[in-house]
């Protein structure tokens, strides 16, 4: 990849000057700098602390690979410190391309302000009326996450993983559908990053880092959480099929969660789709999470001794893993076994939301993880969702 140099000198300048600059930048065939900084400072007369200002100022070099991807235009380097940078411009938009970018997603971030100030001052959210998922949710998000006074949500990046859910998908799952629901307001003006523009989004919402203000006032934040803890309500909540289904769904991300773990423990990445999904549901028809735990350990120890093996890539022994978690299950159940269940992982402890679901709510201690479901909820009404 050879250097392209050139000259900032007017015709003059550029016929005394180029021989410095030339030397400066020469290259041997294994792209190392020919002279050294002393070296031309010693065949020029010049001090060796002033070399790479002196050619800066009079020259500047490009490579043919490395240009914005918006204008074509090649990036110029102006010193050898900024030449050994090169690879991260690879790709990188150039400042001139990045203005009318910035701009954009300025006007955008003011209107979002617009519309969450308005927010504000409607706050016609009413906290008795919401579904019981938004609910469980919310007080999840409270407890986490929430100030002292229950008049903010922290970022999530400030806290530990499994805090709020037992895994990162989740909770953005969860501020979403919150976001969603009117019931959190993005605050624009807390993090330099809450924008996090992509190519599919160009203004998509950084969920990690946002502090969110709740579209309600204090005094019924707090009657709401009193209010949830009423035995009467508890009672009824219990009775409900949205929490059947909030209990799987809990219980699907705990196990997800520790198959990303086992996973990166082996050094195999991959995301997981719905076929993983579709076997997790198999097993926690029958077994507990801590039970499925022994499957996964079992089956990803034994997909990455075949990705050592054999000649294939990840995400293929990602795929396999699954294969083997269900064949674990399959012979449980046909050889009757007595799966030893697991403690939970020390980067993995029980989360919020699920200690509201099955502490306060199921009256367990951690039954979502130790028990299958169908041991804390009627068979019939498992059956039934």
């Amino acid at each position: 990849m050879p250097l392209h140099i050139e000259m900032l000198a007017d015709d003059d300048d550029e016929q005394k000057y180029a021989p410095i600059c030339e030397d400066y930048w020469r290259q041997d065939e294994q792209g190392i700098f020919y002279f050294k900084i002393k070296e031309i400072a010693n065949k020029y007369g010049m001090q060796p602390q002033v070399v790479s200002n002196f050619v800066e100022q009079r020259a500047l070099v490009w490579l043919d690979e490395i240009f914005c991807p918006e204008c074509k235009h090649h990036h110029l380097f102006g010193t050898r410190s900024q030449y050994q940078e090169r690879n991260g411009f690879q790709n990188r938009v150039c400042a001139s391309c990045l203005i009318p970018k910035h701009k954009t997603i300025a006007e955008k971030t003011n209107h979002l302000n617009l519309e969450s100030d308005q927010a504000k001052v409607n706050k016609n959210v009413n906290l008795e009326n919401i579904d019981l998922k938004s609910k469980i949710y919310f007080l999840s998000l409270l407890q986490a996450l929430g100030n002292e006074t229950l008049t903010k949500i922290w970022p999530l990046n400030n806290y530990p993983a499994s805090t709020l859910s037992p895994d990162p998908a989740y909770d953005k799952k969860i501020l979403s559908y919150l976001i969603d629901k009117q019931i959190l307001l993005v605050d624009f003006g807390t993090h330099p990053d809450v924008t996090a523009p992509d190519d599919n989004d160009p203004f998509k919402i950084n969920l990690e880092n946002t502090e969110f203000e709740l579209a309600l006032e204090n005094e019924e934040v707090s009657a709401f959480v009193n209010n949830f803890y009423d035995d009467a309500t508890l009672n009824n909540i219990k009775q409900s099929d949205e929490l059947i289904e909030l209990c799987m769904e809990i219980q699907m991300h705990e196990c997800t969660s520790f198959l990303d773990q086992a996973l990166a423990d082996h050094q195999i990445f991959s995301e997981q789709g719905e076929k993983t999904k579709l076997v997790f549901s198999q097993c926690l028809s029958r077994f507990s999470v801590s039970q499925i735990y022994s499957f996964i350990w079992s089956g990803v120890s034994d997909a990455a001794a075949f990705y050592n093996r054999y000649p294939i890539d990840m995400r293929e022994a990602a795929n396999v893993s699954i294969i083997y978690i269900s064949r674990y299950m399959e012979r449980a159940l046909a050889h009757g076994w007595e799966i030893k269940p697991y403690y939970r992982s020390h980067n993995l402890p029980q989360s919020c939301l699920s200690r509201i679901v099955f502490n306060t709510i199921l009256g367990t201690n951690d039954g979502g993880f130790k028990q299958p479901l169908h041991e804390l909820i009627e068979i019939e009404d498992l059956a039934s969702v």
